[in-house]
Parts: structure tokens; C-alpha cells; sequence
């Protein structure tokens, strides 16, 4: 049976990570793959501004809440960039690792 427009637009389809940032930040923080809108605004984003800030904004964009609201706003980009290094590229490999990102080119050409 074919789905519906309704079906398809209505499916939870993001998966969504439980990332353990303990000793880091002394709790847990839900990442969520990249929607298609997330993506093509990262895409315009570095194509318009090759000097943004690709993993604060990758942390902007999957880090969520329990209901699935986005936990930060282009706002907090400063504050998240005091951040320490080390937090911040744990939780960035694991938002590779989620949205497919750290494919090689031979990886992509076997799907």
C-alpha cells in the first residue's frame, strides 16, 4: 500500500542520539540528524560565508531537546564557542557520525 502525502509529511523520521557528556558538562545531550532544510541552510551557509564556523554550526543545528525543539539559536553562537575544544569535538564526531558525515567518497559510491 502506497503512503499518503500526509503519512510521509507526519513521519518522525530523524533519528535522534543520546550522547553521554558527563565528565564533560555533567549530563547527557540528544543530538537529531540533519533535516533536508538544515542542510541546504549549511550548505548556502558555507558557500556564501567560507569562513563560518561549520561545527558550532552543526551544534546549532542537531543538538535538541526532549521534545525535539532545537536547544540552541544562531545567538549562542559566541558562548558555544568558549566552549572547551575537547567537549565540543566529542559531541561534533558523534553529529558526524549521526547525519552520515564522516563517509569516504568510497563509502558513499558502494550505497
Amino acid at each position: 500500500m502506497a503512503l499518503t502525502k500526509e503519512q510521509i509529511l507526519t513521519a518522525n523520521d530523524l533519528k535522534t542520539v543520546v550522547v553521554d557528556m558527563s565528565k564533560e558538562w555533567g549530563g547527557d545531550v540528544i543530538i537529531r540528524e540533519l533535516s533536508l532544510k538544515d542542510r541546504i541552510y549549511l550548505e548556502d551557509l558555507a558557500e556564501k560565508d567560507p569562513n563560518a564556523n561549520f561545527t558550532i554550526s552543526m551544534l546549532l543545528m542537531t543538538c535538541v531537546d526532549e521534545n525535539g525543539n532545537k536547544l540552541f539559536t544562531p545567538e549562542d553562537l559566541d558562548a558555544l564557542c568558549d566552549k572547551n575544544i575537547e567537549a565540543v569535538m566529542k559531541l561534533f564526531k558523534e553529529i558526524k557520525i549521526l547525519c552520515k558525515l564522516d563517509r569516504t567518497q568510497d563509502d558513499i559510491a558502494k550505497n
